[in-house]
């Protein structure tokens, strides 16, 4: 994959409904990502976005829930960040063997974390310029 206009729209794409769209001419502007605003692109728009470290106990909750299922979602909320780094290695790992939880990456997704796409990692969406992680 490289960094072209299409490329950063089918992105953008798989962020549809969230208010995380920006334009680096005017950050203090947000938008919700739909077919709208990717119709209209500018090469400055970027989604804001959270890494997975950011993820709250109450995420981590509905994750264990959804995901893993009983007991696991008073777990994740008791290991708070042990959680958050297994999640991030379990979702690298099958990144990385082909093998992804799409349950959990459309959670995450969801939650607004950002994750890798179409083989490219998180830091290099971001040296892209396609995200910009949110500070805590």
């Amino acid at each position: 994959m490289e960094n072209t206009a299409d490329d950063k729209k089918r992105f953008m794409a798989l962020y549809w409904g969230q208010m995380v769209m920006k334009n680096a001419y005017s950050p203090e502007s947000v938008w919700t990502v739909n077919a709208k605003n990717i119709r209209e692109y500018d090469a400055n728009d970027y989604l804001q976005l959270r890494s997975v470290d950011m993820l709250t106990d109450g995420e981590l909750f509905e994750i264990g829930h959804r995901v893993y299922g009983h007991p696991k979602p008073k777990m994740m909320m008791a290991f708070g960040k042990e959680a958050r780094e297994m999640l991030q290695n379990e979702f690298n790992a099958g990144i990385i063997n082909g093998q992804a939880n799409y349950g959990l990456i459309d959670i995450l997704r969801g939650f607004g974390i950002a994750i890798p796409f179409m083989g490219c990692d998180v830091p290099t969406l971001i040296s892209y310029g396609w995200v910009k992680i949110v500070k805590p």
